[in-house]
């Protein structure tokens, strides 16, 4: 037993860094509301090109092309890329052409996806080919941007601040405790993952996208090869984002908190279903790095607890119960500061500091679920497509 006051001082040291982390980004991922003045009557704004790609979408995108066309005080195309859809996306597309003006939307209809892309990448890439703002938006079809002149102010604060690539992550309430809980740990394993606490330091490392909300110079999509840097990716949005970051551009991540509202599935089960197609490949197709990460989420998150089960039945004999507790402190004070200081605007309850548990767990399912989905059929589906296992691996960014 003289080894335990050890074992708990480590973790409550790890505890308290991956908290402290934690914390950091929560800063740094502040919410864009915050940030961005109300528009200014600039006569000369850069213009902005918005991309999106729909494939069988004839239900929302006829929705999603006015909430985009919408917006206010600035020099905006739309370009909608109907990609291969079966239904009546065509039809409805042409109609708002007709409707709303070829100056303001214009719409490629793709039959063809080439070998060696993804159709979303492929049709991505159409769409900035066409593109002739100085800015590119790559956004979901789902997404609507709020107030009108949103994406106006979000333009002028990146020329303000010199930033070459915004992505914001959506506001997706309204939420049920579940699903906030699960959304709150893949949130806290994003920031982590791209490194969000060094954001300001501009270091050529980290970095990300968002599929609800990437905006890129369009001179700096170009340098870095556009959507033809990562053809075979499944995590292009994501991936998006890193290449921007390894050449060294200035990218910034914000949330987008009443601004950008995405529903992201309705339900925890359906993220955990949404996220099949696309969870594995975040790992390179790796089950060691899998089994890695898995041991690694199962301490951070159930270890405090653990310890301190074990001290509250007096399984640790005469070893002072609090040296037990201490990693649980340690787990919970950065997250419950967290929460009092950003979480609760996005909407998350009390409820969510417990609900990690269930979160975390979720979320192990999900990626457990994606790599054995994709193990056994050997590659993935998406689009009505598939892409075998040994050429995603092979055109995987490192």
């Amino acid at each position: 037993m003289t080894d335990v006051p050890l074992v708990a001082l480590g973790l409550t040291i790890h505890e308290a860094v991956m908290g402290g982390l934690g914390l950091a980004a929560s800063r740094t991922i502040t919410p864009i509301l915050d940030l961005i003045p109300s528009a200014p009557p600039i006569d000369r704004r850069p213009g902005v090109s918005v991309v999106i790609t729909a494939k069988d979408e004839a239900r929302d995108i006829e929705a999603t092309v006015r909430r985009f066309v919408g917006q206010t005080h600035l020099d905006l195309e739309v370009v909608v890329v109907n990609d291969r859809s079966t239904d009546d996306t065509g039809p409805i597309l042409d109609r708002l052409v007709a409707e709303l003006g070829s100056e303001r939307l214009r719409v490629i209809h793709n039959a063809v996806l080439p070998m060696g892309w993804l159709g979303k990448s492929h049709a991505c890439g159409l769409g900035a080919a066409s593109a002739r703002k100085k800015w590119i938006l790559f956004a979901d079809g789902d997404v609507s941007l709020d107030p009108p002149d949103f994406l106006a102010r979000v333009v002028d604060h990146c020329e303000r601040e010199a930033i070459d690539h915004l992505a914001l992550v959506p506001d997706t309430r309204p939420m049920t405790p579940l699903k906030a809980a699960t959304v709150g740990v893949f949130g806290r394993l994003y920031s982590l993952g791209t490194l969000a606490h060094e954001q300001t330091a501009d270091r050529p490392r980290g970095g990300g996208g968002v599929g609800a909300f990437n905006l890129l110079r369009r001179e700096v999509y170009e340098r870095i090869g556009g959507h033809g840097a990562l053809p075979l990716d499944t995590g292009d949005d994501f991936k998006l984002g890193r290449v921007v970051k390894r050449w060294g551009f200035r990218q910034r991540l914000r949330h987008g908190l009443d601004t950008v509202r995405c529903p992201w599935h309705d339900t925890a089960w359906l993220l955990v279903k949404g996220l099949e197609k696309n969870f594995f490949g975040g790992f390179w197709y790796s089950p060691t790095l899998v089994v890695v990460f898995t041991v690694g989420l199962l301490t951070t998150v159930y270890g405090p607890l653990v310890w301190a089960l074990v001290a509250a039945t007096g399984a640790c004999g005469d070893v002072a119960p609090a040296w037990m507790f201490l990693p649980l402190v340690a787990q919970f004070v950065p997250m419950t500061i967290e929460w009092w200081t950003i979480g609760r605007r996005l909407g998350f309850g009390a409820s969510t500091l417990i609900g990690q548990y269930a979160g975390a767990a979720l979320i192990l399912f999900a990626l457990w679920n994606s790599m054995f989905s994709i193990l056994r059929r050997g590659g993935v589906s998406w689009r009505d497509s598939f892409y075998s296992l040994v050429e995603l691996r092979k055109h995987q960014l490192p």
